[in-house]
This record gives C-alpha cells, sequence and structure tokens, in this order.
C-alpha cells in the first residue's frame, strides 16, 4: 500500500500538470452528495466546505455552474444543471454540498427525484459565457396558502430579501419569512419571480413589484420546521407519495385516500408531510363542522370547504373524525350527502382528499364512507425499535434505553409531550443533561393522565409492605408479571387467579401489584359490564382489552370474575348472556398471543373456584390458579398483624407475637386488620371519655395502643363469632 502511494506521488511530481489539474486528478474519485436543508440563507446559493473549494479551486461568492445527476422514478439518470453562488460552511463533510429546501424545489421541480449526485462545478469564468448582470426590476406573485388573509410585503421584508447579491431565474420561488403581529412568529410565505434576463442578479438597486396572486407547487408545503418520524410513520408517507405519483400519471380524476390510526399516532402529520413531500398546500377540515341538522346546511358548509381548498389548489385537503361525515341523527348516514361531497371532489382534480377518523371508531364508520377513499392505510402502533429511534434524537441514547423499556403503548403525541416534560424537568432543575428521575416523573404523569382520560381508577397507595404473610402466593405473582412483561414468547404466562376464602388478602395483593409495577391498572368488576341490551355486554368487554392493549403494559383485574365466567350451559337466562360473555372473554385471552409486543397481564378473583367454566383453567389463558390462605400458624399472623398496625403508634407493653398466639387458627387478614381498626376506636373513645371527665388535658400525652386495647378488641371478636354460631 506505502509503494502505490509513494509511486502515485512521483508520477504528480514528475508530471506536467497545472495545480487545478493535480487537484482534480486527487479529487476524481470522490463522489459529492446533495444534502437538502434550511442552513444556508439567500436565494440561488449553493454550500460548500472548505476542503471542497481548495480541492476544486473555487473561491467563496464564486458564480458557479453546478451539474447534478439524478434519476427519476423509473431508474432513468437526468442531467441538470444550473448557475449558483458559492457559500462556505464548514459545518458540511468534505465531500458533502447542500441547498436550502426553496432552491432545491427550484432545481429539480415538483416531481419525485432520487440518488442525487454532484457530478461537477465549474466556476462561469472558465465557461466563456456572458457576465450576469443586474436586473432592473423583478416582479413577485405570491402563491397562494391556506392562510385566510394574505400579508403584504413589507420594507423590512424587501431589504431582507436584497441585502445581499443573490441569483433569480425566471419562474423561481423564493421565500421570504413574514412576521405575526399578533404571536412574533415567523411565517413563510413563498413568491414566485418574473424577472427578464434569467438568471440575473438582484441587489438593493433592483426594483420589486407586488402583482396579482397566483395557484401554483408550493416547496415543501411550506412546511418548513424540521419534525423527526420513526419508521412506521416515514413508510406510510412514502406509500401515500407513491400512490399519488403513480395515480396521477395515468388518471385525471381526483384522488381520495381514507386514513386511519389510534388517537396522537400521527394521522394529521402523515398528511401534513404527505403535502409537503409532493410540495402542495395543507388545507384542513372537520367533518364536525360541515354537520348541520339540514341537508342543504351541511352540502353549503362542504361546498365552502371545498371553495376554500380551490384557492391554495394544488393541494391536500385534510378532513378529520370522517366517521360522522353525512352524518344525520334521524335517518343515520344520508347517502346524498355524501355523494354530494364525491361531486365536489371531483369537479377539482387538483385536489386530493385524505379522509381520516380513529382506529376505536372505525367499526361504527358506515361503509358509505369507508368507500369514499380509494385506499385505506392504517398507522400502526410505534414499537420498541420506532420509540428508540425517534427519542435518541433528543435525549442521550442510554436514557432511551431506559424510556423506550417503561414507554410501551406510547403514541407519537404522548412521546413528544415526555420529551417536552424531560426538557422541562431539565430546565427546572438547572442540569446540563436530563437524567432518569425526570423520565420517571413524566411517564408517571402520562400514565395518570391516561387513565383519567379512559376512566381508569387511580392506582391505590398499597404496598408489599401492607401485605402480611402471604410470601409465597407474593413471589408466584410476581414471577408471573416479570415473566409476562420481560419474558420471551414462549415463557409468558398470561394470568393468574387467585382463590381463597373471603378477606384473605386477594383484592389486597392485587392493589400492591398496582403500585409496585408502575403500570397502568384497570380494576373490573364482574357485573360492571352485564347490560340488558342483546350484544352490549360483550362489546363493554372487548372495550376493556382494547383499553388495556393501548395503555400496554397494563394489568387488568377481575374481581368476582365467578360471576362473570361461570360454567357454561348452567345459567338460567334466556338470551345466553353469561354464555357469550365466557365465550368473548375467552376470545379476548387468545388474541393476547397475537402479538409479541402486547404486554397484558390479567388477574382474576374468587372464592369459589368451583363455579369457573373450565375452558378458562387451561393454559394460555389462565395459567395457575394462587390460593390464598388465612393466617394458620401464629408467625403469619404476626406478620400480618404487623402490616397492618404500621401506620398505629402501638405502646411499649405491646406484643404481636401475644397477640397471634392469642388469636383463632383459621382468622383472615380481613379480621385482623378489623381486630386492630376496633382496638383504635375503644383507644380513641376511652380518650375523649377522659378529657371530657377533665381526667386528662386535650393537648397532653400521645395516643397509643396498648395491649390491653387489643385484647379486649380479640375478646370480642370472639363473642360474637360465638353467638353466631
Amino acid at each position: 500500500m506505502a509503494r502505490r502511494i509513494l509511486s502515485y506521488l512521483y508520477y504528480i511530481i514528475l508530471s506536467k500538470l497545472g495545480p487545478r489539474d493535480i487537484r482534480k486528478l486527487i479529487w476524481r474519485t470522490r463522489k459529492i452528495r446533495l444534502i437538502v436543508s434550511n442552513r444556508g440563507k439567500g436565494h440561488g446559493v449553493l454550500n460548500v466546505p472548505s476542503v471542497l473549494c481548495f480541492t476544486k479551486g473555487l473561491l467563496p461568492n464564486q458564480l458557479v455552474r453546478v451539474s447534478f445527476n439524478h434519476k427519476d422514478r423509473y431508474g432513468q439518470s437526468n442531467l441538470t444543471e444550473r448557475i449558483l453562488k458559492l457559500e462556505i460552511d464548514n459545518r458540511l463533510s468534505s465531500d458533502e454540498v447542500s441547498l436550502s429546501r426553496t432552491d432545491a424545489f427550484n432545481v429539480f421541480g415538483h416531481q419525485p427525484i432520487y440518488d442525487v449526485k454532484v457530478q461537477d462545478i465549474v466556476p462561469t469564468s472558465a465557461l466563456r459565457i456572458e457576465k450576469l448582470s443586474v436586473a432592473e426590476n423583478i416582479k413577485l406573485a405570491r402563491i397562494q396558502q391556506s392562510e385566510t388573509k394574505p400579508p403584504t410585503l413589507e420594507f423590512n421584508q424587501l431589504r431582507q430579501l436584497l441585502s445581499k447579491q443573490s441569483i433569480l431565474h425566471n419562474h423561481d420561488v423564493i421565500c421570504i419569512r413574514n412576521t405575526n403581529r399578533q404571536n412574533s412568529q415567523q411565517m413563510p410565505q413563498f413568491y414566485r419571480v418574473d424577472c427578464d434576463p434569467s438568471p440575473c442578479l438582484v441587489d438593493q438597486t433592483t426594483s420589486v413589484y407586488e402583482t396579482a396572486e397566483v395557484n401554483g407547487f408550493c416547496p415543501f408545503g411550506g412546511f418548513t420546521s424540521p419534525f423527526y418520524l420513526h419508521p412506521s410513520l416515514k413508510d406510510i408517507v412514502d406509500r401515500l407519495t407513491s400512490i399519488y405519483n403513480a395515480y396521477k400519471e395515468k388518471n385525471e380524476t381526483v384522488l381520495q385516500l381514507f386514513l386511519t390510526g389510534a388517537a396522537g399516532n400521527g394521522k394529521r402529520l402523515a398528511a401534513k408531510l404527505f403535502a409537503a413531500s409532493t410540495h402542495r398546500s395543507f388545507v384542513e377540515g372537520d367533518a364536525y363542522d360541515v354537520c348541520a341538522d339540514v341537508i342543504s346546511q351541511t352540502e353549503a358548509k362542504i361546498k365552502n370547504l371545498f371553495e376554500k381548498a380551490e384557492k391554495t389548489q394544488p393541494c391536500v385537503l385534510y378532513v378529520g373524525n370522517a366517521n360522522v361525515l353525512g352524518y344525520d341523527s334521524t335517518s343515520g348516514v344520508d347517502q346524498r350527502v355524501l355523494n354530494f361531497f364525491c361531486e365536489q371532489a371531483e369537479e377539482r382534480p387538483q385536489i386530493t382528499v385524505v379522509l381520516s377518523c380513529d382506529s376505536d371508531m372505525l367499526k361504527q364508520t358506515p361503509e358509505s364512507v369507508k368507500s369514499i377513499g380509494l385506499y385505506t392505510l392504517a398507522i400502526p402502533h410505534m414499537d420498541e425499535e420506532d420509540r428508540f429511534l425517534w427519542v435518541r434524537q433528543f435525549i442521550p441514547e442510554n436514557l432511551a434505553h431506559f424510556v423506550v423499556q417503561k414507554t410501551s403503548g406510547f403514541s407519537l403525541s404522548e412521546m413528544l409531550e415526555l420529551v417536552k416534560n424531560i426538557k422541562y424537568k431539565q430546565t427546572k432543575s438547572k442540569k446540563d443533561a436530563p437524567e432518569q428521575e425526570f423520565a420517571e416523573w413524566a411517564i408517571d404523569q402520562r400514565n395518570a393522565n391516561f387513565a383519567d382520560a379512559i376512566g381508569a381508577p387511580k392506582i391505590p397507595n398499597v404496598f408489599w409492605d401492607d401485605v402480611g404473610g402471604l410470601e409465597e402466593a407474593k413471589q408466584t405473582v410476581v414471577e408471573s408479571i416479570q415473566a409476562n412483561m420481560y419474558g420471551s414468547q414462549g415463557l409468558k404466562r398470561s394470568g393468574i387467579i387467585l382463590h381463597g376464602a373471603p378477606g384473605c388478602g386477594k383484592t389486597l395483593i392485587a392493589k400492591a401489584v398496582a403500585t409496585e409495577f408502575k403500570v397502568a391498572f384497570l380494576s373490573v368488576k364482574g357485573p360492571e359490564l352485564l347490560n340488558k341490551y342483546v350484544g352490549q355486554s360483550e362489546e363493554n368487554l372487548r372495550k376493556v382489552f382494547e383499553r388495556a392493549r393501548q395503555a400496554s403494559p397494563c394489568i387488568i383485574f377481575f374481581d368476582e370474575i365467578d360471576s362473570l365466567a361461570p360454567n357454561r350451559g348452567k345459567n338460567g337466562d334466556s338470551g345466553g348472556v353469561i354464555d357469550r360473555i365466557v365465550s368473548q372473554l375467552l376470545s379476548e385471552l387468545d388474541k393476547l398471543h397475537n402479538s409479541s409486543k402486547t404486554k397484558v397481564f390479567v388477574m382474576g378473583a374468587t372464592n369459589r373456584p368451583d363455579l369457573l367454566d373450565s375452558s378458562l383453567l387451561t393454559p394460555g389463558r389462565f395459567d395457575k390458579l394462587v390460593e390464598i390462605t388465612p393466617g394458620r400458624d401464629f408467625s403469619t399472623r404476626t406478620k400480618i398483624l404487623e402490616a397492618v398496625a404500621r401506620k398505629v403508634r402501638l405502646h411499649e407493653d405491646v406484643d404481636l407475637t401475644e397477640i397471634a398466639k392469642a388469636c383463632d387458627e383459621e382468622m383472615s387478614g380481613a379480621q385482623l386488620s378489623a381486630l386492630v381498626s376496633n382496638a383504635a376506636m375503644r383507644a380513641i373513645i376511652e380518650r375523649v371519655q377522659q378529657i371530657e371527665s377533665g381526667q386528662l388535658q386535650s393537648k397532653t400525652g400521645e395516643l397509643r395502643l396498648t395491649q390491653k386495647h387489643l385484647l379486649r378488641s380479640l375478646h370480642e371478636m370472639t363473642e360474637k363469632s360465638i353467638k353466631s354460631i
């Protein structure tokens, strides 16, 4: 290798090539890549690094002819040449050059291009072409966009345009950022240039005239702010773009598409980026806004919506909540309204209509509405890879791995809000980098908001320390949940059933699970799902599992599950409601295994396991029965008493071991908890009596539970149980 380098240098030294030829010889094997970004300022500017300028023999602010080699969608190579002005940008690597998004649109047009390479960069001085002259005047025509009140050019904006010499070609599009005086935000406005000669230079000596507005393609839809996409959403945008490009080559009629996905997954964003990728304006509407009580009013609103879009055509018209399009409260969906909608769209082939609705409303959407779209595309949930690739662009990679493990089921909007909350905590704590505790706080905020949104109960503040004894049962529950959440597909345990006598701690274990694992928790009681209407009970059960899949990782707890899923064929209801609910429950449990990315664990509690349908207890559904037994030895009863007495002040003379030995062998955890609470109530009553009789000042001493109170409470409970027998 060293010998080859030396021979190459020896050849250069002995050759009679000039400096420019030597630089070309060194650089001839390098390929120059084009990057489209918003780094550069001005119009008609090619940004290059200093190293490339040296190797090509170029100078800053020099006029050059750039040859671009690119391929179209059929793979055919094309050569495009353009005269541009050089500017130095050392943020680029040695084999990169960059154009602004507007300049890239002017060079290549609105048709899709692929695999762009810079073939050559030659100074205009070496081409023996006429020197570019400064234009005496140019005309600017604003391209119609979706703003209701188009702004006018002001002196400051013109001064920004002409502050330094720029190159313009006839029918170029330039971007001028207008400042909104109400919120001080800069909005990009696009103008088409008419100039003679073309190309020409413009500077402060050039006169500028504004002419009437025109329709035309808008560079990247005016969507200039960067937004990072995850692979699944990028694939949807690419598919929409491919469908549009293929359809427009063969047809001149309107293209209508149907887009669905979970709320917050990026339906509107996908439509907006679809408009940007095809260089068209984006117009937004909502089906709720066009619905009216009278059909003629609905038609008038639909016509107004299309007329608004027509002003900015070619454009993408996005209609949200399409499931209510044409809906009439008396007769359902009115076909007349849908026909009128399609007629308005067909009269304007330059408008691409994108209808959208949430996936949970897709089943309720009539087929006549779905059939409007030529293609139906569904935006999937973000999987682990999508979330990691998206979130690592905002936070360090090690923290991104932690966030990805804790955010299964998060939508794109929730991930965006999560990043904002992490940045907020970082700014508030004045840290140089985000920390794990910031991410945990942000995740807890989302889980709390999601629980409120879907109507899930608040997670109780119960910990494992509050569950006395039951060590074996707790260990089994923990192992089962960990295997479901973090184990492989073959080792997953989909659910367990806790059974035992009333009051032994089944529900308490479920509450502790909800707190300790910090995941979404849905508590469901069997009778809550029953409904008198045919099919509604099964629909309620489907919604429970659908909410759980959305909140994944999630735990569903069915309390008193024997009332929801008893043995089939032995129920006296005439409609067979219970049998259908059992069948629906079995179907939903089986669906949990359809995807390895779904992390939903199901728990049930019952004191009559003999009443359960036998098909529930097969592997893959409820894999294990866990018996929760009352404290049968004094050591277990002691642990239960210690757990329930944690929040009560005990006197020094209290010996919980002696109390446990004095208790009945079959006392449950609920009875032991009642023993302590009754003793505490008796202590309070005694304190009040002492204060009323004057034996004790109200603020002296501290209320403590003594051995005497506990023994007396135990004696009263024993007497009640004897009388009941």
